[in-house]
């Protein structure tokens, strides 16, 4: 075994700090031009004094040690470690430059896969490895191809980031007024952080979505979900929980109810439009319009047709109407048709 697995199993339990082996270099120092701007050079002269480098022969036993006890804020494992175990396999595997990354707590930022697919088989691998880099720095890792703020939040040690990255969109667009107009462009990386910071209860809502994860019907994705319930909880906490025990769950729910109205028409089904995204926008429409009139204690009017009652239903007009704030008050005639 390789003096680098000794000093990682000389870590466990002492300190969270994976040291670079014995090996591995510091890079020269380079002095910045005239001209640089003194942000990056500060960057520089600290990236000069933190970084080794150094190429490691990975053991499978090493690789699956550094996955087990320096990869807890990575992003979620996808199944490419595969291909890149047969391509190993298959004497296919090139030393091309590209580097294992880690950050100077000692976890992974980079290369989890081909750690992966090391620790899967039975050779060691060279790897290039990069040690010490500054732990933000990965929100700009693989910008715009690889990496998105899915990435970025699980990176940040936060549960159910798929729901989370989804749910973040949609409050930072709904902060902005921009739910229902624009382009739909995801958050940047590098602000993704930033914009978790502006929405902490957040958290908290990702985790009610999740645990609506294997209930059926679901009437909205999760991320949808768990803004929605983001939203009405910063509104009304104390209104919020009984209003979605009732929309969502079916729990307690009694007609001619604004509940049962917004619940019959999401179970109807909302098709989308062009946009592919013009039903989540009106589920979102809708579920504020519901929870505006069941607070304010506005009464559902139940048409009548040709003489019979039929199904009172509610709706929002995309184009027609804005979307609508919460406690805003709203058509009850259009509501109701």
């Amino acid at each position: 075994m390789s003096n680098f697995l000794d000093r990682l199993d000389a870590e466990v339990g002492l300190k969270p700090i994976l040291l670079p082996p014995v090996h591995a270099v510091r890079m020269g120092a380079v002095s910045p031009p005239p001209n640089a701007d003194p942000v990056y050079a500060q960057r520089v002269a600290e990236f000069m004094d933190s970084v080794r480098i150094a190429l490691v022969w990975f053991q499978p036993s090493e690789a699956a040690w550094v996955l087990q006890y320096r990869n807890k804020r990575n992003r979620p494992m996808r199944a490419t470690w595969r291909l890149i175990k047969e391509k190993i396999g298959n004497g296919l595997w090139h030393l091309n430059g590209e580097t294992a990354i880690f950050d100077r707590a000692g976890q992974v930022m980079s290369a989890q896969h081909r750690l992966k697919a090391i620790a899967s088989g039975d050779k060691p691998v060279p790897v290039l490895c990069v040690f010490g880099i500054d732990p933000e720095a990965f929100a700009t890792l693989d910008q715009g191809i690889r990496r998105n703020g899915r990435d970025v939040l699980a990176l940040l040690g936060k549960q159910n980031a798929e729901t989370f990255n989804s749910a973040l969109n949609w409050c930072m667009r709904y902060a902005n007024k921009g739910v229902d107009y624009g382009a739909w462009i995801p958050i940047p990386n590098e602000k993704v952080s930033e914009a978790a910071d502006r929405f902490p209860a957040l958290e908290q809502s990702v985790l009610y979505a999740a645990g609506k994860a294997r209930a059926r019907p679901r009437l909205m994705p999760l991320g949808l979900m768990a803004f929605i319930h983001y939203a009405l909880s910063e509104n009304d906490p104390f209104a919020t929980p009984e209003f979605l025990t009732k929309v969502i769950d079916g729990i307690g729910v009694r007609e001619k109810t604004w509940e049962h109205v917004v619940r019959s028409r999401l179970l109807k089904g909302i098709p989308a439009g062009d946009d592919g995204r013009s039903s989540y926008i009106q589920i979102a429409a809708l579920m504020f319009k519901a929870f505006n009139y069941t607070r304010s204690n506005r009464q559902v009017v139940v048409p009548v047709r040709g003489g019979q009652e039929v199904a009172p239903t509610i709706v929002w007009k995309s184009g027609e109407e804005n979307f609508p704030e919460l406690n805003a008050p709203g058509p009850v005639a259009e509501a109701n048709i």
